[in-house]
């Protein structure tokens, strides 16, 4: 017969059953929770990490845009540097023409200075040639002309006839032509031209006219022929004569030439001819200037 059953075995047999129950107990339940609680917050974590991720995707077109717009903006650096080098190059080439343009404008100025100095000089020659060819001639004014300037005349004629009653000279001068003036604006007799033959002859006449007609009131007028660029310098120098004159000092005009104590006198600086390089023969071909036209 067994044993009765005491409170201490049943409190042994039992034992085992309370370590499992141990488990389910209410004290495990704050265990779980931590877990649960751990794993909602690594869920919330990762969801915040992929939210994250889709702003870094965000962020990743936001980059291929930006690098895009990069690349155009590199392509536009390029065409605009390109473009500067065109400009450069446009540069340098408007600066060889006007180089090129300078020497030629420099060019035509020295032609032009030696042409403007030429034609000074055959103005000059020509007006002397033409002073030369008058100085047998003589201008006579106040001879009576007739009503008709239509109706022929013997000038000639009337110009002895003149000489011989105004000036007294009775030889009958030779004389290459006489003829008449073109009309006068204020209707007066035109003048005679006369061409003498003999230079003496021109100077008595000159001379007799010169002691008769001294008295600026007569009607009668004798006096050289002188081309009009001539006269228009006889003009200007004939005031400073008659001022050198009434100072002291011994003046006269031959031609359109005042001379003063012997000595010519210039009223303005003579012209000088501009100064010109030396021409150097030996100067390379480019740097010489080319001609201004084409074809010189």
């Amino acid at each position: 017969m067994a044993p009765p059953t005491t409170p201490a075995d049943f409190l042994i047999a039992n034992q085992p059953l309370q370590t499992h129950l141990s488990f389910s107990s209410p004290q495990s339940q704050p265990t779980e929770f931590s877990m649960y609680s751990k794993f909602e917050n690594f869920m919330i974590d990762c969801s915040q990490k992929l939210q994250k991720l889709d702003i870094l995707d965000e962020i990743v077109v936001k980059m291929n845009a930006m690098e895009q717009r990069f690349e155009h903006l590199d392509r536009n650096v390029t065409d605009m540097r390109q473009q500067i080098n065109n400009h450069n190059t446009s540069i340098q080439e408007s600066s060889i023409r006007s180089s090129v343009i300078e020497q030629n404008v420099d060019f035509i100025k020295r032609e032009n200075d030696k042409l403007q100095n030429e034609n000074y000089e055959l103005k000059d020659r020509i007006v002397d040639i033409q002073t030369r060819s008058m100085r047998d001639n003589l201008i006579f004014r106040g001879i009576p002309d007739v009503s008709d300037t239509k109706q022929p005349e013997n000038t000639e004629e009337k110009l002895q006839t003149f000489l011989t009653n105004e000036l007294g000279i009775e030889n009958n001068i030779p004389f290459h032509v006489v003829h008449r003036l073109k009309p006068r604006r204020d209707r007066g007799p035109r003048g005679i031209v006369a061409k003498f033959e003999k230079r003496k002859d021109r100077e008595m006449v000159m001379a007799a006219a010169r002691e008769k007609f001294k008295e600026r009131d007569t009607q009668f007028r004798v006096h050289e022929q002188f081309p009009a660029e001539v006269i228009q310098r006889r003009r200007e120098l004939v005031p400073i004569m008659k001022d050198a004159r009434q100072k002291g000092h011994v003046a006269h005009l031959r031609d359109d030439k005042l001379f003063i104590d012997n000595k010519r006198f210039f009223p303005h600086p003579p012209p000088q001819m501009p100064h010109r390089p030396p021409f150097q023969n030996q100067r390379p071909m480019e740097q010489r200037p080319p001609p201004p036209f084409p074809g010189a």
